[in-house]
């Protein structure tokens, strides 16, 4: 048997713009913002980024100093001039040896390092922007958590193993001499991040755990570090932070994770008010240089005031960032019919970190259907009408009706704007324990929930109420499946004929106790389990099963399957190179090559002719029948008995192994299989280069 290749996957990056942000840093117009994964530049307030191509994963700071750039990671840091080319620098310490307990955030040239080895920590100050590194400080029997410095004033925050307590030091000549204070009221378990007034160095802010109520909060130190009041009228859920900054001596700023924005505290000579003036993301980190103010935010990625944070712009035109999404799925447009259709009025569907929904449209972009579900609620998500999808979380757990979410040759029509719709109906009992997945099938009354405490649920009202199934151990949903529905609890597989109304038992297998991934491509259930292996199960006949193990992969981390039954993997090579495979049911690979991105190998869902792919970075999409049906054009092919008649074709055609090396050359237009022994050969013709394989 011959199957035709893919000749190659033309992949395209779909963004979208935004993304999930940690750390940020500016000065002026130059900004430097960085996630776990990926660090860009701008150099005109966010207006436009690019990519600075540092590779170095889950760095630990970026500043924008006077003359210099810097990035630090774990083991090495990365320094520039001019924000194009970089260069990588050692640490003035062995960073292998050594634990960074702390960089200072001031957007300055002057840097200070904490960095601690068993329980001696070392502190290094440069004043040129990296470049140079002088060791100005042993401490001995700590542990580093905070240091910063405002002009010449220092300040460090550690934990005294002696007293084991947090104390706080003083330097007012950078770094060369110190005091110890009093650090009396400096209640912490953890230290975050202080900031110093820049009118009054003896006024700190320090940020961190209170060790008495076990929340957040705010330390405030009048006398240089010797005695600290808590700042009590803040409540310690909207304090989920890690950053603060002085505005003034009466005005401080702080990245809100919990309270989904940026809070202003103002000083008003006896207390501190506190309000929220910027309310549409979760906020991670903050800068602030003159009057701008720049934020790192969970979902569109920056924001930007110019005006001392009176008003907020959302900056994200190539800014690329979405950490691992919340949950992924298919629209299917009208609802569930056109799974059994070609139709491409089905949509790619994702929520990514800071809760903003996108959907694709018919020119495969992905477009904003909203800017806001919920930060921090594990979003789940599934389709349950053209403009309703259910959500569960841990604040909320019910059908949303997103009314800019219709069906439209745009995927959305509507403003962009739509933070929550007032038409919630919420499960009852869901908050009681949180939905860990969603399933609906084609009947949308029909919802299965499995929580996080592994229960499965039944509702045949559209979630109104709800009926326990069974307690499940490790269950794991089929999710392209419909009527037929499948899921996996430890070593069992169960199966639902009649949309979850009764479940049977199909089978027992200990090869499913490590499944991560169920597909089912009628009639065969395909299970994924860990390394290179899944097993396929007919489920109309089981002695037609079979474990398989793809060779070209030591790790497979997703499957999807096309209507046609292509079988789609990706995953890793020996290499630890991200790939993807089109295989046949009993693992034979037709078509392999490396995915594109940032190395890192996701989730990937098969659409109509597309697939789609996710980098941790962002969207990729490619047509995978294009090399088909370009050479289709050209030649029209007739499979028979013997051979393959190239029909229409009377160019030359040579056939090569898999090396390269050729084999022989074709007289006439037609290829006899007696020629050939199973194996990957190439065909080049007068119009195009494929792969066929003989089995």
């Amino acid at each position: 048997m011959i199957y035709l290749f893919i000749s190659s996957l033309n992949w395209q990056f779909k963004g979208p713009d935004g993304g999930d942000f940690l750390w940020v840093s500016g000065r002026g117009c130059r900004i430097l913002i960085s996630n776990l994964y990926v660090i860009y530049t701008s150099s005109n307030c966010g207006s436009s980024w690019s990519n600075t191509n540092i590779s170095n994963y889950a760095p630990l700071s970026v500043i924008v100093g006077q003359t210099r750039g810097n990035v630090f990671g774990h083991t090495e840091y990365y320094n520039t001039s001019n924000y194009t080319n970089w260069t990588t620098l050692s640490y003035p310490f062995n960073a292998y040896n050594y634990t960074i307990g702390n960089i200072s955030d001031r957007a300055s040239d002057t840097i200070f390092i904490a960095a601690d080895s068993s329980s001696v920590a070392k502190i290094y100050r440069s004043i040129d922007g990296g470049l140079n590194w002088q060791l100005v400080s042993t401490f001995n029997n700590v542990s580093s958590y905070v240091i910063n410095f405002r002009g010449n004033h220092v300040y460090y925050v550690f934990y005294d193993n002696t007293s084991q307590s947090f104390k706080i030091a003083y330097s007012s000549n950078l770094g060369s001499s110190w005091t110890i204070r009093n650090s009396n009221g400096l209640s912490l378990s953890l230290a975050f991040d202080l900031d110093i007034d820049p009118s009054n160095p003896n006024h700190v802010i320090v940020l961190g755990l209170n060790s008495n109520s076990g929340f957040f909060g705010l330390f405030e130190s009048n006398n240089g570090g010797n005695d600290f009041s808590v700042i009590n009228n803040i409540s310690s859920g909207v304090l989920f932070s890690f950053d603060i900054e002085f505005y003034n001596s009466n005005t401080i700023y702080i990245s809100s994770l919990a309270f989904a924005g940026i809070i202003r505290g103002q000083y008003n000579g006896t207390t501190w008010n506190f309000t929220r003036v910027f309310n549409q993301e979760a906020s991670s980190s903050i800068s602030i240089d003159g009057s701008n103010i720049y934020s790192a935010i969970l979902g569109q990625g920056f924001v930007f005031s110019n005006d001392a944070g009176n008003t907020w712009n959302i900056r994200n035109n190539g800014l690329v960032g979405h950490l691992t999404p919340n949950d992924i799925n298919i629209i299917v447009y009208p609802p569930y019919k056109s799974f059994i259709s070609n139709s491409r009025s089905n949509k790619l569907m994702f929520i990514n970190g800071g809760g903003n929904v996108f959907v694709s449209d018919n020119n495969n972009n992905l477009i904003p259907c909203s800017n806001e579900f919920e930060f921090g609620s594990s979003v789940e998500f599934a389709p349950f009408s053209e403009n309703t999808i259910l959500v569960s979380g841990a604040k909320l757990t019910g059908f949303i009706n997103i009314e800019n979410l219709k069906r439209s040759s745009n995927g959305c029509s509507g403003p962009y704007t739509t933070l929550y719709s007032p038409n919630v109906i919420l499960v009852p009992g869901a908050q009681d324990s949180l939905v860990a997945d969603i399933q609906i099938n084609s009947n949308p009354n029909n919802v299965f929930m499995v929580s996080n405490s592994r229960i499965l649920y039944y509702s045949n009202n559209g979630g109104s109420t709800r009926n326990v199934i069974r307690n499940s151990q490790y269950p794991y949903f089929c999710y392209s499946c419909m009527d037929t529905l499948f899921y996996v609890d430890y070593d069992s597989l169960f199966v639902s004929y009649n949309g979850g109304q009764s479940w049977s038992l199909l089978l027992t297998d200990n090869f499913l106790t490590g499944a991560f991934h169920i597909e089912y491509y009628r009639p065969y259930v395909i299970v994924v389990a860990s390394g290179n292996l899944y097993k396929y199960y007919n489920i109309t006949n089981l002695n037609d099963s079979a474990r398989v193990s793809v060779s070209q992969f030591s790790y497979i981390v997703d499957i999807g399957i096309t209507r046609s039954g292509r079988i789609f993997i990706i995953g890793y090579n020996n290499a630890y190179v991200p790939i993807i495979a089109m295989i046949s049911l009993d693992g034979s690979v037709q078509h392999i090559s490396n995915l594109p991105g940032s190395g890192f190998a996701g989730h990937i869902k098969v659409l109509n002719n597309y697939i789609w792919y996710y980098d941790r970075v962002g969207f990729w999409v490619a047509d995978w029948t294009v090399s088909e049906r370009e050479w289709e054009k050209d030649i029209s092919l007739e499979y028979t008995r013997n051979g393959i008649l190239f029909k229409n074709y009377d160019g030359s055609i040579r056939i090569y192994d898999i090396q390269g090396r050729f084999l022989f050359k074709i007289s006439g237009n037609f290829l006899s299989y007696s020629n050939l022994k199973r194996g990957i050969y190439v065909v080049k013709t007068d119009v195009g280069t494929f792969k066929i394989f003989v089995k």
